[in-house]
């Protein structure tokens, strides 16, 4: 459960990621609502969540990056069995958590609760609430996970976040990420509303596509020019 925050290993780990990327992507861009950017990059929105879907490997690695690059204070959670193949992350913020055991993933609720309320000014909390890798062709509900995250730590904005991974005109896959509208804190919300402004995400990201809206992007990689903020 226990995860640390090595400002040298999070950096290591930055510096090969945009390696890797250059590698295994023609690119990796991001967009999202007008003026996400600037939104991200104000103090207001924190503590923030940011969950989205789990498609690939590659979405917990992407997710580090962009926050990165925004100056987050960023923790991820993930699950146990598989930080156990990955033991370096846990020195760059990545936490586990048993899925298999109702007592693991209480516990593993809790901890995320606490790394919320922690005096931090851009802490961010990076989790995938559907549990498991799922593509983009099934239809799988959200656990209750994170409403009862939110409920517990009513001061923090969730945010949508869509990845997406495609194949198309370039040999190498193109990774497009889209920031979705983020649900101000307060109140609590169920898993019903989190799921419907995950999935309004999702068709924000298509229409973004379909109309080759550029307006609101920016790259961590683009062939051999990688942003280098907050690395």
């Amino acid at each position: 459960m226990t995860e640390s925050k090595s400002a040298w290993r999070s950096a290591l780990l930055a510096a090969y990621l945009r390696w890797k990327y250059r590698q295994r992507f023609y690119s990796v861009r991001v967009g999202g609502f007008a003026g996400w950017q600037d939104w991200l990059a104000s103090e207001a929105p924190y503590p923030l969540v940011f969950f989205g879907n789990h498609q690939s490997w590659w979405d917990g690695l992407l997710d580090f990056s962009l926050t990165r690059h925004f100056g987050m204070d960023n923790r991820l959670m993930m699950e146990a069995k598989n930080l156990a193949q990955f033991s370096f992350f846990q020195k760059c913020g990545v936490f586990g958590v048993d899925l298999d055991s109702a007592r693991g993933r209480g516990a593993g609720l809790l901890h995320a609760v606490r790394l919320l309320q922690e005096p931090s000014t851009r802490r961010c909390l990076i989790l995938y609430p559907q549990g498991r890798l799922v593509p983009d062709w099934e239809d799988v509900p959200l656990q209750e996970g994170l409403e009862i995250i939110l409920r517990k730590a009513p001061g923090v904005t969730a945010l949508p976040v869509w990845r997406r991974l495609h194949l198309g005109k370039h040999e190498l896959p193109e990774a497009e990420i889209e920031i979705g509208e983020p649900l101000s804190p307060g109140g609590g919300r169920t898993t019903a509303q989190l799921a419907n402004a995950l999935n309004a995400t999702k068709m924000a990201l298509e229409t973004r596509l379909s109309v080759k809206n550029d307006k609101q992007i920016i790259y961590i990689s683009k062939g051999i020019n990688t942003l280098r903020g907050g690395a």
